[in-house]
Formats: C-alpha cells, structure tokens, sequence
C-alpha cells in the first residue's frame, strides 16, 4: 500500500515545480507529525536527553520543523532518478575543493555522514560529479522501504549490504574509489564506546579502523537545507597521522572525533537531524556509563 502511494506520488511530482513539491512535503509531514505517532516518542526522549537546556516548547518546535523538513527530503529524494545537472546545479551548492584533492591523492577516500539534512541528495551528487562513489546501506524493512530502496538504485547510485565482507569494502577504497559510511547509528556490542551529547554510545568501529588500515583520506560529509531550500555540501578532512602511535585508542579517539563534529552541526540544525534512531540503545555497564540511564529499548 504505502509503495503504491509513494509511487504515484513520484510521478506527481515529476510533473510539479519543485517549489510546489516542497510545499506537498511540508504538508505531508505534518499530517504524519499529528497522525502518525510512530517513533515519536523516541525522537522525543532523544531530543530531551539531547538538548536538556531547551524548554519543553523549543523542542516540540524543533520536533515538528524535523518532520516539514523530513517531508521536503522525502520530496526531492522521490525525484532523484530524474535530476539533470542542471538541476543538481539549480539546488545545490557543491563545494568539491576537498574531495577533489582526495581523489588527487589515489588512495580512494571514506566520506562519512550522520543522518543529518538530505545524505541521499549528497550520494547522487557526488556520482553525478564522476567521483566513483559506492554507500554501504542497511536495507530498509519498514512501510514503503522497497521502493525507498528502487529509487536509490534508479538514481545510479552504487550501493553494498552493511553485511557486506570487510575486505570486500577495503576493496572499494584500494580500487581507489569513495567508499561512504554512516556513523551515527548504535553499534550494539560491535562497536566501540564513545559519547554523544555526553552520553555513552555505541558506535560502529568500521570507518575508523578503515581509515587507519589504509590511509585512506577521511572526508566529514554534510548537505544541509539553507533558508532558501538549496542544499549546501560540504566536506570536513580528518587527519589521522597523529594516532598512529596509539594503536589501543586509536578507533575510539578516532570515532570520537567523528562524532563531536556530527553533534556540532546538529546543535547548529537540530531540525535537520533524524531523531527517530535509538541512539543511545547499548550501554556499558553502569561503572562506566556517561550522562545517567540508559536509553529505551
């Protein structure tokens, strides 16, 4: 039911300025912010937890501009099959100056990203700029998740399994492609403890392992909505020379530092940030927990 919806609304969209499509996904998420209380509550137990100093009020607001904006992504995401270069061009700011010097250096390159403002609009414009650029994904298994699955292939972008075999990613990088990850998601026992907001978090070790494994240059990935609904790209390099020497730290040092500059953007845009994950899902023992209880499950 919910692919047949999104899918005539695909086709609608086609045929509607992109104006007017961004007000159909303003009105779309705020039907779904009254009606649809699915996962609400953890959004709002994550901004709490999250943004303490804001009063009950600001965070409802940022909870409810998080859904106009969610539905304006979902609108521009619908249409990515069909975006030209001179839509690209029309609707983001790319700025390719560090990821350009990246693929300079012929080593390939990780591009991480939280899920924060349109990653999906970012993917398809960095393969659109000829960067060979391949996303490992989860594959999604909620209402709709197929098709949401269809367009990201229809829009070219290559794609691999979470599940994927590590040497098979560490291949992507030595072909001396762009390999992207994401980093904002629990890791559960995988993954290595790090803080978030001040609170203990699992997070995946993947891309800083790969980043020290191969020298790999590591780009911080972010396209935000400005004011206008352009998008601005952007890249933020990490170094990781100065760890080489602390091999026992390292990861986490490395992963931590990943997650410090995703939580400044978010404290800049919280509205861009999808709260809907359980952030704060795996916790270590209560001896060296950070930040209080743990989160819900």
């Amino acid at each position: 039911m919910i692919d047949r919806f999104l899918g005539a609304l695909a086709r609608l969209l086609n045929h509607l300025p992109r104006n007017l499509s961004l007000a159909v996904g303003q009105s779309l998420g705020a039907m779904l912010h009254l009606s649809v209380p699915y996962r609400q509550d953890v959004a709002w137990v994550n901004l709490a937890r999250a943004l303490p100093k804001r009063s009950n009020r600001q965070r409802r607001s940022i909870l409810f501009r998080c859904y106009l904006h969610y539905g304006m992504v979902l609108m521009d995401y619908l249409r990515l099959p069909t975006f030209t270069s001179k839509d690209l061009a029309a609707v983001l700011d790319f700025d390719m100056s560090h990821i350009e010097s990246a693929r300079a250096r012929g080593k390939g390159a990780l591009i991480l990203a939280g899920h924060m403002g349109n990653w999906e609009l970012a993917a398809h414009a960095i393969n659109h700029q000829d960067y060979p650029f391949t996303i490992v994904i989860v594959r999604q298994r909620g209402p709709g998740g197929a098709y949401l699955d269809s367009v990201r292939e229809a829009s070219g972008t290559p794609t691999l399994s979470k599940k994927t075999p590590t040497a098979a990613l560490l291949g992507v990088l030595r072909a001396g492609h762009f390999l992207g990850l994401a980093i904002d998601q629990d890791a559960r026992s995988r993954g290595t403890m790090v803080t978030f907001f001040g609170r203990s978090s699992s997070r995946p070790k993947g891309p800083a392992i790969f980043a020290l494994r191969t020298g790999a240059p590591t780009l911080l990935m972010s396209c935000l909505m400005l004011r206008d609904r352009s998008y601005q790209l952007k890249f933020t390099p990490v170094g990781t020379d100065r760890l080489r020497d602390k091999p026992v730290e390292a990861v986490r040092m490395l992963t931590q530092e990943y997650m410090d500059a995703l939580q400044s953007q978010v404290e800049r845009h919280p509205e861009q940030y999808f709260w809907f994950h359980r952030m704060w899902k795996t916790q270590p023992p209560a001896s060296q927990a950070v930040g209080g209880s743990p989160d819900i499950d």
